[in-house]
């Protein structure tokens, strides 16, 4: 950190700019031409073309998170206002996440708060899908001086949108078929404005507010102690992080989650569990598919392969609707966080007083309560990311952020996906 940031700031634009006029863009463009050709290509190697969109990106990054920066020292009560209603997969991923910033909420949590100088975040999963409550929401958040912030592809958007900054998610199209990998590119970029507009702000001799993952130790007193005054708090900092150090590492951690799900110890029970729940379905019996973690919430409502049923459940189980969904026998897939419960809800309870039989699941492993993993009878497809869940170390508290279980989350679920679509499509 010796390092002048300013220096540093202009090599690392410099260089991606080299990037963004020489060989990545070409790359890049000849594989939107492989997917647009509907090609077999995985849902993982999809995401993965995308990723150089994305480093190609972190210019505007950086220059988005550097005026943010200057704008929230300058008005110091300002909301970082993330919709949810029209965005839920997107703000599930970035509000009230482990490593994310206490000061990011919902508009219509704290309207008595909002004000002139705010700064919006808002995603396009595809624009033949958002193309109105995108325009809506833009014509009633952009008003004063307020910083709008668009994550959505430049390609299919409308001319003339009135917003400050725009992080192309490199889709080749507006279309809907784009969606589910759009929102997981989206979501990357979003957090890499997290990450480098904290980054920024140490550069200004502050640090906003950082939460922490409910199962660490002492969580819940540093969560309150930065939740005061509406999360809008900042903090003093004397340890300056130098302009793309840390989207540099959260992309290195998304790479090496990529290699981990590409590894033989997460494809074979992958492949294991494409099996066993085709069979079923081949013989018509039903499987249930049901998730607590943030990303899939929204998600598996979307557009899929396979003829599972989707069933929401968070802080639904006390009321039966495991029982309502489903009938004694029944198999269903669960996509958990670490173990298959949480301190907040007994999925594991709900999923045996159901009578279900759990044929597959994935999770981080429970190390501390081993009873709430699966028992032998179910398949696990292990998630690689160990807590704390947030892969980039910051020098204030809680000491790191920028979660990736989520990515690897949705992604495990996409491969899934196709990989039981495939099955049941074959002779």
């Amino acid at each position: 950190m010796k390092r002048s940031p300013l220096r540093f700031s202009s090599l690392f634009l410099a260089f991606h700019a080299a990037l963004v006029l020489g060989v990545e863009p070409a790359r890049t463009q000849e594989c939107h031409a492989i997917v647009s050709a509907r090609t077999e290509v995985s849902f993982d190697r999809r995401f993965e073309i995308r990723l150089a969109d994305v480093r190609a990106g972190l210019p505007s990054i950086l220059q988005a998170a550097e005026a943010a920066a200057d704008q929230t020292v300058r008005a110091t009560n300002l909301l970082i206002t993330v919709p949810y209603g029209h965005q839920q997969t997107f703000a599930e991923e970035l509000l009230n996440r482990s490593g994310g910033l206490a000061n990011a909420l919902p508009e219509e949590e704290r309207p008595r708060l909002a004000g002139p100088f705010d700064i919006g975040l808002f995603a396009v999963a595809s624009w033949s899908e958002d193309l109105a409550k995108t325009t809506n929401w833009l014509s009633h958040f952009r008003k004063g001086e307020r910083m709008v912030l668009l994550f959505a592809s430049r390609a299919g958007a409308p001319p003339d949108l009135p917003v400050n900054n725009w992080f192309d998610n490199g889709a080749p199209s507006g279309d809907a078929e784009e969606a589910c990998v759009n929102t997981l590119v989206n979501v990357v970029n979003g957090w890499l404005w997290c990450l480098e507009y904290t980054a920024a702000l140490t550069r200004r001799g502050f640090h906003p507010g950082i939460l922490q993952g409910m199962l660490e130790e002492g969580a819940e007193a540093h969560n309150a102690s930065v939740k005061q005054g509406g999360r809008n708090r900042l903090f003093p900092c004397r340890a300056p992080v130098p302009a793309g150090r840390l989207s540099h590492l959260y992309l290195g951690a998304i790479e090496q989650t990529l290699a981990n799900l590409r590894s033989e110890p997460v494809q074979r029970p992958l492949s294991q569990a494409a099996d066993r729940i085709a069979e079923r379905l081949r013989l018509g019996r039903p499987v249930g598919l049901a998730s607590c973690a943030h990303f899939l919430l929204a998600e598996i409502h979307r557009p899929r392969r396979s003829p599972w049923t989707p069933v929401n459940v968070v802080w639904q189980t006390r009321h039966g609707v495991l029982n309502r969904a489903f009938k004694p026998g029944d198999a269903i897939i669960w996509f958990g966080y670490v173990g298959i419960s949480t301190p907040l809800e007994d999925y594991h309870a709900a999923i045996r007083n159901a009578g279900l039989e759990l044929v597959a699941a994935t999770y981080t492993a429970d190390l501390k309560q081993p009873a709430n993993n699966a028992g032998p009878e179910t398949i696990v497809i292990p998630q690689s990311w160990t807590l704390p869940d947030a892969a980039v170390p910051i020098p204030f508290p809680p000491g790191h952020m920028g979660p990736v279980s989520g990515i690897e989350c949705a992604l495990i679920y996409r491969l899934l996906d196709d990989a039981v679509a495939e099955r049941l499509a074959a002779p």
